[in-house]
């Protein structure tokens, strides 16, 4: 599951670290992530992932506190499910079948 933290959050992390000095120094900027709905949400097997997504919210709520003044917005997108072909770009097998097992209980009626 490191890879949800990597992925998730560190991402974030490291996408407003790249964009962040200009901003502040240019004195404006805006900040889009994805969230999700398990990010308000928590729904069982999901724990890990549902816990990546609520600290995307806190991650972006504490950036909108600590830059208002830099003139800074934040914005989270919330999407429910969405069927994508993520898991065929993965190489590992056992990760390719990890997520696919993860996301096949929200997907029964999607592409997957």
């Amino acid at each position: 599951m490191r890879w949800l933290l990597d992925i998730n959050v560190m991402g974030v992390l490291n996408g407003i670290s790249a964009v962040l000095p200009v901003m502040v120094k240019q004195h404006s900027g805006h900040i889009i992530a994805t969230d999700s709905v398990l990010g308000h949400h928590v729904y069982v097997n999901s724990t890990v992932y549902c816990g990546t997504k609520f600290a995307v919210r806190a991650i972006m709520e504490g950036l909108r506190q600590e830059h208002r003044m830099h003139n800074i917005k934040s914005t989270i997108i919330s999407p429910g499910n969405v069927a994508t072909d993520l898991y065929k770009s993965i190489q590992s097998e056992s990760a390719r079948q990890a997520e696919l097992d993860f996301w096949m209980p929200y997907a029964r009626a999607s592409r997957f």
